[in-house]
């Protein structure tokens, strides 16, 4: 059950790798780096 990478949609991206966190599921490199990102740009609206 992935994330899907729509534009438009980072929020609920966000919300869903932050599920995942939440769920104990180990996230991989490249969803961690994702998360980082999306909370940096999420931050600064």
């Amino acid at each position: 059950m992935g994330c899907q990478k729509l534009k438009g949609k980072e929020k609920a991206e966000l919300q869903c790798l932050e599920k995942k966190l939440a769920k104990g599921i180990k996230l991989c490199k490249e969803e961690t780096e994702r998360l980082k990102e999306l909370r940096r740009r999420l931050s600064s609206y």
